[in-house]
């Protein structure tokens, strides 16, 4: 129920005031439906982000999303392409392991 209510105020937030970088409104909603397990609207979320930055956050959501939809090829690619901006970070190579430990290496 809070994230419900977090997802309705963030949604108000963004009609009655356009951010000034409407990329962390859209990430900040995807964290929210990635919580109520609404994985599919989190991803297209991340996508809006992806479309006008490059930002690792909004790569490893997406994966994590894709990864909870069982679309462990997206999720490798979209886990990858956040380790091309930041290839030293020590949880996303962890969440990576995990997923090769949990469903083997993609071909």
């Amino acid at each position: 129920l809070e994230y419900e209510e977090a997802l309705e105020q963030l949604t108000f937030c963004q009609q009655v005031n356009f951010p000034a970088n409407p990329a962390i409104g859209n990430h900040v909603q995807a964290l929210i439906l990635g919580c109520l397990g609404r994985y599919r609207e989190a991803i297209d979320c991340c996508d809006r982000v992806l479309a006008v930055e490059n930002s690792m956050e909004s790569w490893v959501l997406r994966g994590k999303c894709n990864a909870m939809l069982e679309n462990t090829e997206a999720a490798f690619t979209d886990f990858r392409k956040g380790l091309t901006i930041k290839p030293d970070d020590g949880e996303l190579m962890v969440r990576i392991g995990e997923l090769y430990f949990g469903v083997g290496y993609p071909q």
